[in-house]
């Protein structure tokens, strides 16, 4: 869809056009060759030798995290929230930490035949939590009430799984969505890429405006006229000097990039990815419950992130490759 609508209204040249249409898809290609891949090499080594680097790291983490609570920090904090400064360690933002921290639960949780690992994943959970973002917030709940239920209660019938996850998904996103688009945020660049999202959709229906034209880091660093014809420069956060607020988002992205028919695309790209993760469910509770945490996570944070489109989600699918391929 994007290439077709890049074709007719030619918003972008050729150069930010195919960046973009790259940058938006790869991590889906990489993490299907992953399948691939592993398919042909799957075997415990491979796994047991991603769980020891999982428990070294998690270790590693979870000791600078008390440090930096405890003591005067090594790194710099991110913004205050709630009741303290949240947490990011080394890395450039709290949300790569956080999803850092989604990452090495779930691959610990699907490694956790034994219960051994519950130590490590309690010590990552903290340190995830310690970042003080509220989509990492939600996450970890539904995770830990999740798994409580599936490994220990153990339900025959796993119906109750699903509604007790889509209810606390669709709780999670609604305070998501109220925290950035309610009646009493203010000046948000998030609702206004939302809206203007929608209207761009229905301007271009039902193809979209096409690659590198709005939302994505393209779009945003080859400054789209879109952007230009819109009024966003002379926006806080959005404007060609500093557009840090432009990539902060995904569903927008698809509205108007993608249009109506990309988005009924990505619909059913997301409807396959949750039934085969509730079908491996049925064979292998372990595979089936990190595929499932995996959608879960890039959900919630679709609202307010680049999610899917994230450079974070490559590691996701080639987890969720593996998880897949567990027999």
């Amino acid at each position: 869809m994007g290439g077709l609508s890049s074709i007719l209204y030619h918003y972008q040249g050729i150069v930010p056009t195919v960046l973009d249409a790259f940058l938006l898809v790869d991590r889906f290609i990489l993490g299907y060759l992953g399948i691939i891949v592993y398919s042909y090499s799957r075997n415990e080594t491979i796994t047991d030798s991603l769980l020891w680097i999982s428990k070294i790291i998690t270790v590693i983490l979870f000791l600078l995290d008390m440090h930096d609570i405890i003591f005067s920090p090594f790194f710099e904090k991110a913004d205050f929230r709630y009741f303290m400064y949240g947490l990011q360690l080394m890395f450039p933002h709290a949300t790569y930490l956080a999803a850092a921290s989604v990452t090495l639960l779930i691959f610990l949780g699907y490694k956790n035949r034994n219960k051994e690992n519950l130590k490590y994943m309690i010590m990552i959970s903290i340190v995830g939590m310690s970042t003080l973002r509220g989509k990492a917030l939600g996450f970890f709940a539904i995770y830990w009430i999740i798994y409580v239920i599936v490994k220990y209660i153990k339900f025959k019938n796993n119906t109750v799984i699903y509604i007790i996850a889509t209810a606390m998904l669709l709780f999670v996103s609604k305070d998501q969505l109220s925290t950035n688009f309610g009646q009493n945020v203010g000046y948000s660049p998030r609702l206004i890429l939302f809206i203007d999202g929608i209207k761009l959709m229905m301007e271009h229906f039902p193809f979209g405006t096409g690659f590198g034209s709005f939302g994505s880091s393209i779009a945003a660093n080859y400054y789209s006229p879109i952007y230009e014809r819109l009024g966003y420069q002379n926006n806080y956060g959005m404007s060609s000097e500093y557009s840090g607020f432009l990539t902060d988002c995904f569903w927008p992205t698809i509205f108007a990039q993608f249009g109506f028919i990309g988005l009924v695309f990505l619909f059913l790209i997301i409807c396959y990815f949750l039934l085969i993760s509730i079908r491996k469910l049925k064979i292998n509770r372990d595979a089936g419950f990190a595929m499932l945490m995996t959608i879960v996570y890039l959900l919630i944070t679709s609202v307010a992130e680049s999610s899917f489109f994230n450079p974070t989600a490559f590691l996701f699918f080639i987890l969720f490759a593996v998880y897949e391929k567990e027999l």
